[in-house]
C-alpha cells in the first residue's frame, strides 16, 4: 500500500480538526464581547445585599430631555434604606436624603446594558437601559422626601 495517499488523507483530517477548533473557540470569544466586560443582571437577592452594604454614591451628571410617563410610588419604611423601581429594561434602586435623590445601586435586565447614568444638578438621577431596538430611560425624583419614577421608552 502506498503511503502517498493515507499522509494526504491523515493530513486533511487534521487541519479540518484544527480549523474547527480555531473557530469554535473565535466564536465562543465573540459571543462573551471583546470590547467590553460581560455584565449579568443583580438578582433581588444581590439587589438586597448591595442595598444592606452600600454607601451612596452621586454618578457625574449631564442634561437631558424631559420624561413622559410617571408612576406614583408608596413611601418607604424606615427599615428600608431604598425603593426598588423595576422596568422591562432593569431595576434601579433608589433613595431620598435630604429631599435629593441617591442611586443605590442599578442592573440592567437580560438583553439590555446600562447606557449612561446622570444627577441632574442633585434634583433627579436617571439611568438608561438600552438593547438593540429599545432605550428605557428612567429618572428618580423626589416628592416629600419619598423617591418617585419616571420612565421614557424610545424604539429604534
Amino acid at each position: 500500500m502506498k503511503r502517498g495517499p493515507l499522509l494526504a488523507t491523515l493530513g486533511w483530517f487534521t487541519a479540518a480538526t484544527l480549523t474547527t477548533a480555531t473557530t469554535t473557540w473565535a466564536i465562543t470569544l465573540l459571543g462573551q464581547g471583546l470590547s467590553e466586560p460581560v455584565v449579568s443582571p443583580m438578582s433581588a437577592s444581590q439587589i438586597a445585599q448591595a442595598l444592606a452594604t452600600a454607601t451612596p454614591a452621586t454618578p457625574p451628571g449631564a442634561t437631558t430631555p424631559p420624561t413622559t410617563t410617571r408612576t406614583p410610588t408608596p413611601e418607604p419604611s424606615s427599615s428600608q434604606p431604598g425603593r426598588a423601581f423595576t422596568t422591562q429594561g432593569g431595576t434601579v434602586v433608589a433613595t431620598c436624603t435630604a429631599g435629593r435623590p441617591t442611586l443605590l445601586a442599578w442592573s440592567p435586565a437580560q438583553g439590555y446594558k446600562t447606557d449612561d447614568v446622570n444627577d441632574h444638578s442633585g434634583h433627579e438621577v436617571s439611568v438608561e437601559f438600552e438593547s438593540e431596538t429599545v432605550k428605557i430611560e428612567i429618572r428618580i425624583t423626589c416628592t416629600a422626601g419619598v423617591p418617585s419614577m419616571t420612565t421614557k421608552v424610545e424604539r429604534d
